[in-house]
């Protein structure tokens, strides 16, 4: 039907054989593409992106607070709730590193380098889409760099905005339940509340990446493309997974002592490289069905 293009609703609404037969679309461009192996490389860029990801925002956002305050609680608290106590005690520890050194140099030369650094895991997820929708990297080597910086800034201001609304909203709820007389019924709905706020933004977040990322002009796109849902859910799901695993099973820092929250980290990268790129795979699949057969019968 031509109309799916208009209503995303519709695509949403398809019959089971055609979910079937999206899914074995997804499934032979997920061994044709090696997703797994490009997860794999995406979880080496991110790993030496996170750290000059977070100089860069500690100087713009950490030089001007106090350590252990807003970005500290914010970064503490997302990663607390996704990641291993391992993994993410590193990345803390190495975060308060970093804000002690804060420096008015790093706010000028220092903040570009690190900016710099930080969108080579945008670019190699570029890369990875590309393969995934079946483009060539047509554009310009800078085109491309200045299109990561770009991804990069927006996303990270994204998802720091989320976490500040998620670590503060809580005092803004409280406050409000006071001045009206509302009692704690505001600050326990705010409990509940602030989860969704974090899920909307990944989904948002998601969908950037996915619309602009690839070199290639969607014909047939809506910002809640079931490949974004599905890239998030998996997401969710290996990161909460992974956490409540090594809860329970966790053998690494046992076998593999300090160096055991690196593996631990490189893991979630590696986990989260498949979640983006299988929801790649699930919107490319689903615009080449559209532009071949104008919608889904």
């Amino acid at each position: 039907m031509k109309e799916c293009a208009e209503d995303v609703g519709l695509c949403w609404r398809m019959t089971l054989s055609r979910w079937k037969e999206l899914g074995k679309q997804v499934v032979t461009h997920f061994k044709a593409d090696h997703v797994t192996d490009q997860s794999a490389q995406l979880s080496y860029y991110f790993f030496f992106a996170i750290f000059p990801l977070l100089l860069a925002a500690t100087a713009l956002i950490g030089f001007f607070a106090e350590p252990g305050s807003f970005l500290h609680n914010a970064i503490k608290h997302y990663l607390g709730a996704v990641l291993p106590s391992s993994a993410s005690g590193m990345i803390e520890t190495e975060l308060k590193q970093i804000s002690q050194r804060a420096n008015a140099g790093k706010l000028s030369v220092g903040l570009f380098v690190a900016i710099w650094s930080a969108s080579s895991g945008m670019s190699a997820i570029i890369s990875s889409l590309n393969i995934s929708y079946g483009v060539k990297q047509a554009r310009p080597w800078w085109r491309e760099k200045l299109l990561a910086i770009a991804l990069t800034i927006v996303v990270s201001v994204l998802m720091f905005l989320s976490l500040a609304l998620v670590t503060y909203g809580g005092n803004i709820a409280a406050s409000v339940a006071a001045h009206f007389g509302l009692g704690d019924f505001v600050a326990r709905f705010w409990d509940y509340a602030q989860w969704p706020i974090l899920v909307a933004a990944l989904i948002v977040a998601f969908s950037l990446i996915y619309y602009f990322a690839p070199n290639t002009k969607h014909s047939h796109w809506h910002w809640l493309m079931p490949g974004t849902v599905i890239g998030v859910g998996l997401w969710l799901i290996v990161s909460l997974g992974l956490r409540v695993y090594l809860h329970f099973f966790n053998s690494y820092n046992v076998t593999y002592g300090s160096i055991g929250a690196i593996i631990i980290l490189l893991l979630w990268f590696y986990l989260s490289g498949v979640a983006l790129l299988v929801g790649g795979e699930v919107n490319s699949a689903i615009e080449r069905t559209l532009g071949n057969e104008g919608g889904f019968a």
